[in-house]
C-alpha cells in the first residue's frame, strides 16, 4: 500500500470529543490523525511507516486549534512534521520535510508543520543574519542568505519559523547598517 489518507468521513467523533479526549488517552497514531482529520476536517496523507501508540494528556478541554497543535505536538515526539500542501495535510519523516515540497508562507501565520519562509531584510546584511541565526535552526532546517535581494530563506517547523521571524524583527533595525561618511574640513587639516 502506497499510503493511508483520512478525510473527514474516515474516523467518528466531534468537536466535543475533542474536548472531552484530549485530557488523557493512550491511542494509536493512525487512529489519532483520523481523529484529527475529522475534527479539522482537514483531509491528511500518511504512510504505513505512521505506527505506535502514542499519549496525549491535558488537564482541561482542549479547542480544535489546540487539538490540532497537540497533534503537531506528537508527530514531533515520533521524528515526523506535516507539510501542508493545499488540499492535503502530507505527514513525512521532519528530517525529509525540506525537501518534500513545503509551503513557502511570507510571514504571520503560516501552513502546519514544515514550512519554508522568505524573511526580507532592511538594515542587516542576510549572510550576517544567516550566520547568526544559524545555530537557533532545527536540525532538519535550513538558513540560506539570498544576497540580491537582502532575504533569508528559512526551512523549519512553523513554530521555530516564528521563534526566528520574531528574532529577525528585534535584530534588523536602523543603526546596523553599514554607513560611509565623507567630511569636508575647512579649518583644520586632516
Amino acid at each position: 500500500r502506497p499510503g493511508r489518507m483520512a478525510g473527514p468521513s474516515a474516523f467518528s467523533g466531534s468537536i466535543e470529543l475533542v474536548a472531552r479526549s484530549c485530557r488523557g488517552f493512550e491511542v494509536d497514531l493512525a487512529a489519532f490523525v483520523r481523529f484529527i482529520s475529522k475534527v479539522t476536517g482537514r483531509n491528511i496523507v500518511f504512510s504505513d511507516k505512521v505506527e505506535g501508540t502514542v499519549s496525549v494528556v491535558s488537564p482541561t478541554p482542549v479547542n480544535v486549534e489546540q487539538a490540532f497543535a497537540m497533534f503537531q505536538s506528537v508527530l514531533a515526539t515520533q521524528g515526523l512534521t506535516t507539510v501542508d500542501e493545499g488540499a492535503v495535510l502530507r505527514i513525512v519523516p521532519t528530517k525529509e520535510a525540506r525537501t518534500a515540497g513545503s509551503t513557502v508562507v511570507d510571514g504571520g501565520k503560516g501552513a502546519a508543520g514544515f514550512s519554508t519562509r522568505l524573511i526580507p531584510l532592511r538594515y542587516v546584511s542576510a549572510s550576517d543574519i544567516a550566520r547568526v541565526l544559524t545555530p537557533q535552526v532545527s536540525k532538519d532546517g535550513s538558513i540560506v542568505p539570498y544576497e540580491g535581494t537582502n532575504t533569508v530563506i528559512v526551512s523549519d517547523t512553523t513554530s521555530n519559523l516564528a521563534r526566528l521571524d520574531e528574532m529577525v524583527k528585534a535584530m534588523d533595525i536602523p543603526g546596523h547598517e553599514q554607513q560611509v561618511a565623507v567630511i569636508h574640513l575647512r579649518h583644520a587639516e586632516a
